[in-house]
C-alpha cells in the first residue's frame, strides 16, 4: 500500500524539447527529478528532425543522476511516456536509417492527398481512428517510400520513441497499444497492427514493434542498460504510452466526466471513452485504462506560441527576468492581466502551425484581427491566450456532442499551466472549474502511477492515479467575463476562420514557396 515503503517508482517524459526523469514515492509525492535538452534539426521550411542517439544519451543522463540522488535500490521500476508520430527506422542492428521524423514535420502534405485517393479519408479514419493531414506517421512513411526509395525495404523494425527506448533499456522491442496506435498503422478498435495500411507502405506485420497494454511489465533493465544508466540490472520496465494518453492518467481524467488539458508545447484536451468513437472533432486514441479510447483534440501551437511571442517581442523582459530571476512570461502576464478580458477588440486564431481539428487544413496559419492604433503589445500577448481558449471551446462543444457527456471540470497541467491568467481565461471561455495538478510534470507523474500499477503495488490504474493525484489551484468562471466570452465566440470567433480560410491557405502558400526559393 502507499506510504508503507521506502520504494519509488520512475516516470519519464520523452519530449520533443526535453527528456525529463522523475522520481516519485508512492503518494505522488516527488523525490527528485532530472532534465535533458533535446535538440530538434530543421534542415528545410516544414521539416522537424532529431537523432534516435540524443533520446537514449538524454534518458540515460537523467536516469544516471536520479540514480544518485534516490539510490538504485529504491527504484522499483519505471515507465515512459514519449512524444507521438515520432519514429524511427531501424536496421538489423537496430541502428537508424535515417534520423527520426518528428509529429510537427509537415513535409508530406501531397502525400497526405495520395493516401487519400488510394484509402479515402473516410476508411483511413475509421481504421485509424485519426484525421488523415501531415500528423499521422503513416503518411510520412509514404514519403519516406516515394522520396527515399529502398529505405523501408532496408528497414527490420519501424519504432516509435517508446519502442526504441525500450530496446536500449531491455532488449525488447516492445510499444505499448497507447502509442503505437499513433503511427496509424494500427487497426485501432481492435488494438492491432492494420495489414490494409500496412500493404500500403510496403511494410510488413514482422517490420513494426510487438505491442503490449499500458502497465504490463515489458523487461527488465539488461546488464548493458544498468552500466549506462545506474539503474539495477533486473529493475522492472512498465509499459507506458505516448505523452497525452499517459498525461491523462496523471492528471486524474479517468472518464468522461473529466477534461483532461495539458498546456504544453501543443495544447492537448480529451476525455475517456469505453466505446470506439470517431469525429471531425477529435482523433481517437488508445487508452491507457483497459478497454477505453482517448477522445482527444490538439492545437499543435500552444505555448510554443507564447514562446514565439516572447522570442519575437519580449526581448527587455527576457533580460529583465534573467537578473531578478522571474521568467518574461511572468512579467508579460502581469501586463496582460491590465487589458480588459476581449482585448479591446483584438482577437487571435492561433494556428500558428496549422490547424488539425475540425478543419484538417496543415497549410491554416494564424490570423490576429481588429487591430488598431490604442492596442498595445500586452493586448497581442493576452489575445494569444484568449484564441487558445476559444479554440479549445469550439472543439470541446463538438468534442461534447459526440461522446454525449459535456465535462463537469477541467483538470489542468503542463508547463502553461503554471500561468494563473491562461488558467482563469480557460475557465471564464470555457464556463468549467479548471484544477490545476499540484505536480507540474503530469505526464511524468501518469508514467510513475503506471510504473506503480505495473509493480504490484496499487490493483488497479484508477486505484494508482486516486493515490498519486494532488489538487493545486481552483479556479471558478467569472460570470462577467464568461458572457464577454460567449458574445465574442458565438458573433466572431467561431465565424472568422471559415470565412477567410481560403485566403489564409493563399498566405500560408506564398510562405512557403518564398522559404523554399530563399
Amino acid at each position: 500500500m502507499a506510504g508503507t515503503t521506502d520504494d519509488v517508482v520512475i516516470g519519464v517524459d520523452a519530449g520533443t524539447q526535453s527528456i525529463r526523469a522523475m522520481a516519485f514515492d508512492l503518494s505522488g509525492r516527488l523525490v527528485a527529478e532530472t532534465k535533458a535538452r533535446q535538440n530538434m534539426r530543421v534542415d528545410r521550411p516544414g521539416w522537424a528532425e532529431q537523432q534516435p542517439e540524443q533520446w537514449w544519451a538524454g534518458l540515460c543522463a537523467c536516469l544516471r543522476q536520479l540514480a544518485r540522488e534516490v539510490d538504485a535500490s529504491r527504484i522499483a521500476a519505471l515507465s515512459i511516456a514519449y512524444q507521438r508520430e515520432t519514429f524511427v527506422l531501424l536496421d538489423a542492428k537496430a541502428n537508424p536509417l535515417r534520423p527520426a521524423i518528428l509529429w510537427l514535420d509537415q513535409r508530406a502534405i501531397s502525400e497526405a492527398l495520395k493516401l487519400e485517393n488510394l484509402l479515402g479519408s473516410e476508411r483511413f479514419h475509421q481504421i485509424t481512428g485519426k484525421q488523415l493531414d501531415t500528423t499521422p506517421s503513416s503518411v510520412k512513411l509514404l514519403w519516406i517510400l516515394d522520396n527515399e526509395p529502398g529505405l523501408l525495404k532496408d528497414t527490420w523494425k519501424l519504432a516509435d520513441v517508446g519502442a526504441y527506448l525500450h530496446y536500449r533499456l531491455t532488449g525488447e522491442l516492445v510499444s505499448p497499444v497507447a502509442g503505437a496506435d499513433s503511427l496509424a498503422c494500427m487497426d485501432l478498435e481492435r488494438r492491432t497492427w492494420s495489414s490494409e495500411i500496412l500493404g500500403l507502405l510496403d511494410l510488413s506485420e514482422d517490420q513494426v514493434p510487438e505491442i503490449a497494454e499500458s502497465g504490463c511489465e515489458i523487461g527488465a533493465v539488461s546488464q548493458e542498460a544498468a552500466q549506462e544508466t545506474g539503474l539495477k540490472a533486473g529493475t522492472p520496465v512498465i509499459a507506458g504510452g505516448g505523452d497525452g494518453q499517459v498525461f491523462a492518467i496523471g492528471c486524474r481524467s479517468l472518464d468522461a466526466t473529466t477534461l483532461a488539458a495539458n498546456l504544453g508545447t501543443a495544447v492537448t484536451f480529451g476525455v475517456h471513452s469505453t466505446s470506439y468513437l470517431i469525429s471531425p472533432y477529435f482523433r481517437t486514441m488508445a487508452g491507457c485504462l483497459p478497454g477505453t479510447f482517448l477522445c482527444e483534440s490538439v492545437l499543435r501551437s500552444g505555448s510554443q506560441t507564447v514562446s514565439w511571442f516572447v522570442n519575437a517581442f519580449a526581448g527587455q523582459e527576457v533580460e529583465v527576468g534573467r537578473l531578478a530571476a522571474v521568467s518574461p512570461e511572468q512579467l508579460l502576464e502581469s501586463e496582460a492581466k491590465q487589458v480588459r478580458p476581449g482585448c479591446d477588440g483584438l482577437m487571435t486564431v492561433p494556428y500558428w502551425r496549422g490547424a488539425m481539428m475540425p478543419y484538417r487544413d496543415p497549410r491554416a496559419r494564424g490570423i490576429t484581427l481588429g487591430w488598431s492604433d490604442y492596442h498595445t503589445r500586452a493586448h497581442f500577448f493576452r489575445s494569444i491566450l484568449e484564441g487558445i481558449a476559444f479554440e479549445m471551446r469550439l472543439v470541446e462543444s463538438g468534442l461534447a456532442q459526440r461522446v454525449s457527456k459535456r465535462p463537469d471540470v477541467i483538470h489542468a497541467g503542463g508547463g502553461g499551466a503554471t500561468s494563473r491568467l491562461w488558467c482563469s481565461i480557460i475557465s471564464d471561455v470555457l464556463d468549467r472549474d479548471v484544477v490545476i495538478s499540484a505536480t507540474q510534470e503530469t505526464t511524468a507523474l501518469g508514467a510513475a502511477m503506471l510504473a506503480a500499477c505495473g509493480a504490484g503495488y496499487y490493483e488497479s490504474l484508477e486505484q494508482a492515479s486516486t493515490a498519486m493525484f494532488r489538487e493545486g489551484e481552483l479556479f471558478h468562471a467569472d460570470p462577467a467575463n464568461r458572457q464577454i466570452y460567449d458574445r465574442l465566440f458565438n458573433e466572431v470567433y467561431k465565424k472568422v476562420y471559415p470565412q477567410i480560410r481560403s485566403l489564409s491557405r493563399a498566405l500560408g502558400d506564398f510562405a512557403l514557396l518564398s522559404q523554399t526559393q530563399a
